[in-house]
């Protein structure tokens, strides 16, 4: 599980490209040679490329409290072209998430305040 308190970075454009190739159907080598080449030096795998970049992402989501899109990226392999779609809006959204903040407080977003019983004890009065 990766630590939720540190964001991790973004993928870059390059990688992007090739990972939105490999959810279209291309090979993983073909891939990442024509879009980030780069990375295949030193002897990388091609597999091993796409696969890190899946996890940086899912990481990056979960750093947003996205585990919806994160599971997007932890498809099999074999079932990628099925989530092309899901993939590619992922990839659209997952930019421009804020980093959650970390008070220790209830968001504004989560309904707390709108139940009852925070009303009657906020104002010092019960509900009639």
């Amino acid at each position: 599980m990766p630590d939720l308190r540190i964001s991790p970075p973004f993928p870059d454009s390059a990688i992007l490209s090739a990972l939105r190739a490999w959810y279209a159907g291309v090979g993983s080598r073909k891939a990442v040679e024509r879009y980030y080449p780069y990375a295949l030096e030193g002897g990388q795998s091609a597999r091993g490329v796409i696969g890190r970049v899946r996890r940086q992402l899912v990481g990056f989501a979960l750093s947003r409290h996205r585990a919806d899109l994160a599971q997007i990226f932890q498809c099999a392999a074999g079932e990628r072209t099925r989530h092309r779609k899901a993939a590619t809006r992922a990839l659209d959204i997952l930019p421009s998430l804020p980093v959650p903040a970390t008070t220790g407080q209830p968001m504004s977003g989560c309904g707390l305040a709108s139940h009852w019983w925070c009303i009657g004890t906020a104002s010092g009065h019960w509900p009639i």
